[in-house]
């Protein structure tokens, strides 16, 4: 069974707008991703009846944007740790999210964050989600097939 994108797409829009506070969210199937800009990408697994990972990439200024709106303070004031917890905590609530929508018997792993190099190669997204001009791409996949190294 094929987890709809829709559903994806939903839960993506739901998660930035209502619990992450960012109101200017849209998704688009072609984003225009900066490739001269360092990116977060977050991990994570879902186990059980299902195999699945959930892999979301954001630009750093977004995160760092996020990371603003999370914790309610000025981004000027915010650090690499904030930005850090901050978007491993969005990756964690839409895990959890599709996690619920699955059913069954699942078990959600900690979300993995790292750094991703400028010049990575942009791996085809289920959605993606564009906010002030930078672009949030949602992938989820079977995790029993090979993943390779962004960089």
């Amino acid at each position: 069974m094929r987890f709809a994108h829709e559903m994806l797409s939903q839960i993506t829009l739901e998660v930035c707008g209502s619990i992450l506070g960012l109101e200017r969210v849209r998704v688009t199937t072609q984003p225009e991703v900066d490739l001269g800009v360092d990116c977060l990408e977050g991990r994570i697994r879902i186990t059980g009846e299902w195999d699945l990972e959930l892999r979301i990439v954001c630009p750093k200024p977004s995160a760092s944007q996020l990371a603003s709106e999370l914790f309610n303070i000025s981004e000027l004031d915010v650090t690499d740790a904030d930005v850090k917890d901050a978007f491993g905590e969005a990756v964690n609530v839409i895990g959890t999210n599709v996690k619920s929508v699955l059913g069954g018997e699942c078990h959600l792993s900690y979300p993995r964050i790292q750094l991703i190099c400028s010049d990575h190669e942009v791996e085809e997204a289920d959605q993606t989600c564009e906010f002030d001009g930078d672009v949030l791409t949602v992938h989820l996949a079977d995790a029993t097939a090979p993943i390779e190294l962004v960089c």
